[in-house]
C-alpha cells in the first residue's frame, strides 16, 4: 500500500500542472504501476479494504490517462504521417481522419476531471486547429488536382483547334485556349502534389503557347493587308468609273503592294 500510494499520489501531483504528452504517458504508466500493485491484495488481509479504496480511486485515474495516452499515440501518428510533404489525396484523407478520431477520444473524457483542465483542453483546441490545417491541405490538393486535369483538357482542345485552324477567328480561338491552359497551370500552388507535374508541362505548353501566338499574330497581320488591299481595288473601281484614271492607277498599286504584303 505505502509503494502504490507513493506511485500514485506522485503522479497525480505531477499531472496537476499543465504536463506535457510524456508526462501524461510517465504518470499513465506510474498509476498502472500502483494499480497492479495494489490489485494482489488479499480478501482475507486487514488492509483489504484500504486496498480497494485506494486501487477505486487510482484506477479511475488510470482509466483516465489510459484513453489520453492512447489518444496521444494517434496523435503522434497523425504527425509524424504529415512531415515531408506533399502528399496524395488519399494520406491526407487518412491524417484527417487519425485527427478526427484522436479528437473523439479527448471529447470522452470528462469535463470535470482535473486531467481535462490540466491537459484535455488545450490539446483539443490544438488538435482541432491541426485538423483544420489538414482539412486545408486535401481541399488545395483536390483543387490543385482539379486544376491540373482541366489545364491539360484544354491544352488537348488547343492543340486539336491549332490543328484544323484555317481561319482568323480559328488561330485566336487555338491563342485563347492555349493562353487559359497556361493560366491554369500556373495557378497550381506548391506544396502540392500536382505542382511538380505542372512544372514539367508548363515550358512546354508555353513554347506551344508562344507559336500559336505567333501565328495569331502572322494571320492578323494577313488579314489586314488582305483587306486593305481589297479596300484599294474598290477604291479603284470607284475611280474607273468616275474615268479618274490617275487615281485609279494609283489605287491598283496600293492594292498590289498590300495583297503582295500577305505571306504564304
Amino acid at each position: 500500500i505505502q509503494r502504490a500510494q507513493a506511485l500514485g499520489d506522485a503522479a497525480l501531483i505531477a499531472l496537476q500542472d499543465q504536463p506535457t504528452p510524456q508526462t501524461v504517458l510517465d504518470m499513465s504508466e506510474q498509476l498502472n504501476t500502483a494499480v497492479n500493485t495494489l490489485k494482489p491484495i488479499p480478501p482475507w488481509s486487514q488492509y483489504r479494504g484500504e486496498a480497494q479504496d485506494l486501487l477505486a480511486d487510482y484506477q479511475q485515474e488510470a482509466d483516465l490517462l489510459n484513453a489520453v495516452a492512447a489518444a496521444q499515440e494517434n496523435a503522434l501518428i497523425a504527425a509524424n504521417e504529415s512531415q515531408n510533404p506533399p502528399h496524395p489525396i488519399a494520406q491526407w484523407e487518412s491524417i484527417a481522419e487519425r485527427w478526427r478520431g484522436t479528437i473523439a477520444q479527448l471529447e470522452e473524457i470528462p469535463t470535470g476531471t482535473p486531467i481535462h483542465a490540466a491537459f484535455v483542453a488545450p490539446k483539443l483546441q490544438e488538435y482541432r486547429n491541426n485538423l483544420s490545417t489538414i482539412e486545408g491541405r486535401v481541399s488545395a490538393e483536390q483543387n490543385a488536382e482539379e486544376n491540373l486535369n482541366q489545364a491539360q483538357l484544354t491544352a488537348s482542345l488547343a492543340k486539336d483547334q491549332a490543328e484544323i485552324a484555317n481561319t482568323l477567328s480559328a488561330w485566336k480561338t487555338a491563342l485563347e485556349s492555349w493562353d487559359t491552359s497556361v493560366k491554369q497551370i500556373k495557378q497550381i500552388p506548391q506544396g502540392t502534389m500536382a505542382h511538380g507535374e505542372a512544372r514539367k508541362l508548363l515550358p512546354k505548353y508555353e513554347t506551344d503557347l508562344a507559336k500559336v501566338r505567333t501565328r495569331y499574330q502572322q494571320e492578323q497581320a494577313a488579314d489586314q493587308f488582305y483587306n486593305e488591299a481589297v479596300r484599294h481595288a474598290a477604291t479603284s473601281r470607284q475611280y474607273e468609273s468616275e474615268e479618274q484614271w490617275t487615281l485609279a492607277m494609283l489605287s491598283w498599286r496600293d492594292a498590289i503592294t498590300q495583297i503582295k504584303a500577305v505571306p504564304a
